[in-house]
């Protein structure tokens, strides 16, 4: 049986193995702080579950850029790329193809804002990113030219 403890009780985070390996398999991930990532819960990397989802929504990419094209003409400087998505999933005419259950899932939010970036170096600091493990991996068209040897 899993009790739930105080979260002094828990002591400090340990710093290596996956998710799974940290809290096993029988205790649920907010008993312990830990989540599990999205290879462990998916079976795939981000990239190449982005690359599925992109082929079978491109249209999705393009209201991203229409809207990030719409805050840039207001005179925007930077912007959030999670409030772009979050904006497209209220859209109620937005339709996607998907194998998770999510309009968008959220993993796919960096993807998309690098995606930008890359397509438009003269925006590349428009929105902010955080390092990523694939980040100095080649990419083609903003998708993981090597999805099978990193996970991010």
């Amino acid at each position: 049986m899993v009790t739930a403890k105080s979260i002094n009780d828990r002591g400090p985070k340990p710093t290596e193995g996956t998710a799974t390996e940290i809290r096993g398999n029988d205790c649920p991930a907010f008993f312990t702080g830990f989540m599990a990532t999205f290879s462990e819960q998916t079976g795939r990397s981000i990239d190449a579950a982005f690359a599925a989802f992109h082929a079978d929504n491109p249209h999705v990419y393009e209201r991203f850029k229409a809207l990030a094209f719409k805050m840039i003409r207001a005179g925007k400087k930077h912007y959030s790329s999670k409030t772009l998505i979050c904006a497209m999933r209220f859209e109620q005419d937005l339709e996607t193809v998907s194998d998770d259950g999510f309009k968008i899932n959220d993993a796919f939010t960096p993807c998309y804002a690098r995606r930008f970036a890359e397509d438009f170096p003269e925006y590349k600091d428009f929105f902010e990113f955080r390092k990523s493990k694939t980040d100095a991996l080649p990419r083609v068209q903003g998708v993981l030219e090597f999805e099978e040897t990193c996970d991010v």
